[in-house]
């Protein structure tokens, strides 16, 4: 936990637990307290507050922060109190985001997951690879919005707001949701343009449930976001970044931040070059009854008239604060940083483009100088929106083909599949090796559970056992994705691809490998009942297989294929096969053990 209750007036040593303190106006902080913790600014009308965050050693953050504030204050000073307080919270964020326990990375963990410590994104990167090795990188959208306004529709409570016009807005403005506000969007009746993937978190998935296939959105995501059970949801993605410099080398980077979806969204329309964009639902906050989403219940904050509107803190996170909008709500130290870097995102991108940026509600904790209010009727005055044109220039980017070196990109990925081998039966005989019962919790493996993101990774009551399986599902993906990358190889080779599939299967497999493998040649050969057609050349039966098997460089199975067949595919090497139901729920549901 990173902050501590407010004090008022002064600060005894007897009150005082080894934290940063912030002392800001004519408070009295006790000599006796070591001056190293403590910054005092008793005139804050000369401070620039970011710029003093900025400056401050690391130490200071690396403590909780406690405030010292006069008891009363008029409404100038409480103003300029509680913008030093934002930047004070940001960078206790920032600090707190960057200080999350980590394992150490030993040089096997290194190279199998690069910079990304949590194995989670690691699995869902290997898992996007059907995706990854097709679709292009995010700076292929430059300037598709140019003279398009942009409407970003976050998951505040302020978004019920403009939901009933949305359709209306939809017709002259670009429509970019995040996971969690994709459903409110189309229950609205609008078919977003663009889905806004950077959360990592695997529970994001459940914002996809029931969702529908969104033939005219695209979606534009980070390489290991879980979005591989989605992704054929979608009219095709952009890319946040490479997936690896060296296979990728593409040195673009979309802009995003720590701070949340709301600096990936302002990312995109930066990209496209929207001259104009509005935000909805930056709410950032929210009533101390209320819920911090849209849909979620009562909502109303309470009015702030004359009360205090300086940020008082709780122990742990949680802030109660005066918000634009006269209201007195609750934050966190995670929203209000995405507030300030949202504000400076938006300036960095005005002065370089021009673009102006509002918001269509003054319920938010934006800077209202980069995000000044704006009435509907002013977006609904935008001349209409030319959207065939927009998805003639997204297919146009979608079908751009980024240069990877699929023959290094094989070997990375095979030689890390044959490592995980070993490094299973090794584990495996440490488990039950007396000897090492001692020592191998401390196994790279082991220690690196504590790096997976969510709740649920650190309830694990068997960590030997998850573990064994990180292990097994780690050596699967990377498999997987070896055999993706060969069929890319297979394809530039022009050499056949064989597919197993039911006769009822066949047409969807065709559109859909063709879209992800372009170019692919397939040797398309049906599941017949057994004794059926069986010896007919573009048929088979499980008499067949072994043979198969053997002949083939690859072979890919349809779900239906993959299920009539069950009894060989269990027993039988599956290194040259790949399971179609990896592609997620538009194909199967192999994706369901994962």
């Amino acid at each position: 936990m990173n902050l501590a209750a407010c004090r008022t007036d002064r600060l005894a040593l007897s009150e005082w637990n080894g934290e940063t303190v912030v002392a800001l106006g004519p408070v009295d902080v006790d000599p006796k307290i070591p001056r190293s913790h403590v910054l005092s600014i008793p005139k804050l009308q000369f401070v620039n507050p970011a710029k003093l965050c900025a400056r401050l050693p690391e130490a200071f953050w690396e403590r909780k922060v406690l405030f010292v504030l006069p008891a009363e204050a008029d409404k100038e000073e409480a103003q300029a109190t509680l913008l030093v307080q934002k930047h004070v919270l940001a960078r206790v964020y920032l600090a707190f985001f960057h200080r999350r326990p980590m394992s150490e990375m030993d040089q096997t963990l290194t190279s199998l997951m690069g910079a990304l410590k949590d194995p989670t994104r690691s699995l869902s990167q290997l898992r996007n690879y059907p995706w990854l090795l097709r679709y292009p990188l995010a700076d292929k959208l430059r300037g598709l919005g140019a003279g398009r306004p942009a409407l970003i529709l976050l998951a505040g409570p302020s978004l019920q707001e403009i939901l009933p016009r949305l359709p209306e807005l939809a017709e002259r403005c670009l429509v970019i949701c995040i996971a969690r506000t994709l459903r409110p969007c189309l229950e609205a009746g609008v078919e977003p343009d663009f889905v806004i993937q950077y959360d990592t978190n695997m529970e994001q998935r459940q914002f996809y449930e029931g969702v529908p296939r969104l033939e005219n959105t695209v979606l534009v995501c980070l390489s290991s976001a879980h979005v591989h059970p989605v992704a054929e949801l979608f009219r095709g993605l952009f890319l946040r970044a490479s997936f690896g410099q060296a296979f990728l080398p593409n040195s673009f980077v979309l802009r995003d931040g720590v701070e949340g979806s709301l600096i990936a969204c302002l990312g995109l329309v930066e990209a496209l070059g929207s001259s104009k964009v509005y935000v909805s639902g930056a709410d950032l906050s929210w009533p101390g009854t209320g819920e911090r989403y849209v849909g979620q219940g009562d909502n109303q904050a309470v009015e702030a008239g004359d009360r205090d509107v300086r940020a008082y803190t709780q122990d742990g996170m949680s802030v109660e604060l005066g918000r634009r909008d006269n209201r007195l709500v609750h934050s966190s130290i995670g929203f209000i940083a995405a507030a300030l870097k949202a504000g400076e995102a938006a300036a960095e991108i005005s002065a370089a483009t021009g673009a102006s940026f509002y918001t269509l509600s003054e319920a938010t904790l934006l800077p209202e100088k980069e995000f000044p209010p704006s009435a509907l009727d002013e977006v609904l005055a935008q001349p209409p929106l030319d959207r065939a044109g927009l998805l003639a220039g997204l297919d146009r980017a979608l079908a751009v083909r980024e240069p990877i070196d699929l023959k290094s990109l094989w070997t990375f990925l095979h030689d890390n599949e044959r490592g995980l081998r070993a490094y299973i039966d090794l584990f495996t005989l440490k488990r039950v090796d007396p000897a090492s019962r001692k020592t191998i919790m401390d196994d790279p493996m082991v220690r690196v559970l504590s790096n997976m993101r969510g709740a649920c990774w650190h309830r694990l009551n068997d960590p030997l056992r998850s573990a064994e399986r990180l292990l097994v599902a780690w050596r699967d993906a990377y498999a997987d994705a070896r055999k993706f990358t060969l069929a890319h190889l297979l394809t530039a080779k022009k050499a056949p691809l064989l597919l197993l599939c039911a006769q009822d299967e066949e047409q969807q497999l065709r559109v859909l490998l063709e879209r992800l493998i372009p170019g692919c040649v397939l040797a398309v050969r049906r599941s017949a009942i057994l004794g059926h057609r069986g010896d007919q050349d573009d048929f088979f039966d499980d008499r067949h297989l072994p043979h198969l098997l053997a002949d083939a460089e690859l072979v890919l199975v349809s779900p239906k294929a993959m299920e009539r067949h069950a009894h060989f595919w269990e027993l039988a090497p599956d290194d040259k096969v790949i399971d179609l139901r990896a592609l997620g729920p538009a194909v199967g549901s192999r994706d369901a053990r994962k």
